[in-house]
C-alpha cells in the first residue's frame, strides 16, 4: 500500500520544519509519497525528507486565496491508495498516520472531530464543537473518495472541508470520525502568515499560563513550541 501525504505551505519555514519532525517520527514505516506545494517565491520551505515539490499554480499575495489552486495541483499528483492532508501548523503524534489508516479499513473518508486547538500567543487552548466533520488537516481518504475532495475544493464553498463531509454523508459513503483524541493538535500562532480557518484569532481560548494543557496534549514534544510562546 502506498500512502500519499499532501501539504500546502508558504512562508512558514519554522512550522514546516516541525511538520517534517512529526512526520519523521511516525510509527508507520510503509511506502509513502509526500507532495508539497509552496506558493511563496522568496522564502520557500526546505524539504529534507525526499518530498516531491509540486509547482505552485500561482504565487501568494494578500488579495488572493491560493488554497484552492494549491490543493487542486496536489490532488492531481496523488498516486497513493490512501491520501492524508498534512498541514504545516499542526502537531501530529507518532501514531497519527497508523491510526488514520486503521479508520480507513472501515471507511472511505476518515477524520478527527471535536478538534483541539492551542494558541501560542495566549497561551491557551480550546476544543471545537465540530462533531459531524473533521477539518482538512485531520482528514484522510481512500483513493476512491478523492474525486469527492476534488469536487469540494472546486465547490465555491469557503470551508470546503465541511463541504467534503456533507457530500460524503449525503451520498452515504462510509465515513469514520474519531473524537476526543490528542492524535493531532491545531497549533496557532507560529511565525509566518496565518492560516484561513477558524482558531487563528485570540477568541474563545482558555488561558494556560503554566502550559499545563500544552504539556498534557503534546507530552515531551511540547518543548519544541516553547520558543514560540508569547507571555
Amino acid at each position: 500500500m502506498l500512502v500519499s501525504l499532501i501539504t500546502p505551505t508558504g512562508s512558514r519555514p519554522e512550522a514546516f520544519a516541525l511538520c517534517e519532525k512529526w512526520m519523521s517520527q511516525q510509527t508507520y514505516k510503509g511506502k509513502m509519497q509526500w507532495l508539497v506545494v509552496d506558493d511563496h517565491p522568496v522564502n520557500p520551505a526546505k524539504l529534507t525528507l525526499g518530498q516531491e515539490l509540486v509547482k505552485a499554480p500561482m504565487w501568494w499575495n494578500p488579495e488572493v486565496n491560493t488554497q484552492r489552486p494549491n490543493m487542486s495541483a496536489l490532488l492531481e499528483k496523488v498516486k497513493g491508495d490512501v491520501c492524508l492532508v498534512i498541514e504545516d501548523d499542526e502537531f501530529y503524534a507518532p501514531d497519527y498516520i497508523a491510526s488514520m489508516l486503521k479508520l480507513l479499513e472501515v471507511s472511505q473518508v476518515a477524520g478527527l472531530s471535536s478538534s483541539k486547538y492551542y494558541h501560542l500567543h495566549a497561551p491557551g487552548f480550546k476544543t471545537l464543537d465540530n462533531t459531524k466533520h473533521a477539518p482538512l488537516c485531520h482528514t484522510a481518504l481512500r483513493k476512491e473518495a478523492l474525486p469527492l475532495l476534488y469536487e469540494a475544493v472546486h465547490s465555491g464553498h469557503y470551508y470546503f472541508d465541511i463541504e467534503l463531509w456533507k457530500k460524503a454523508q449525503a451520498r452515504e459513503i462510509p465515513c469514520a470520525l474519531l473524537s476526543n483524541t490528542t492524535l493531532s493538535i491545531g497549533i496557532k500562532g507560529m511565525p509566518g502568515r496565518a492560516g484561513l480557518g477558524t482558531g487563528h484569532e485570540l477568541v474563545g481560548y482558555q488561558g494556560d499560563r503554566d502550559l499545563t494543557m500544552l504539556k498534557k496534549w503534546l507530552g515531551e514534544d511540547h518543548k519544541y513550541y516553547l520558543p514560540f510562546i508569547k507571555k
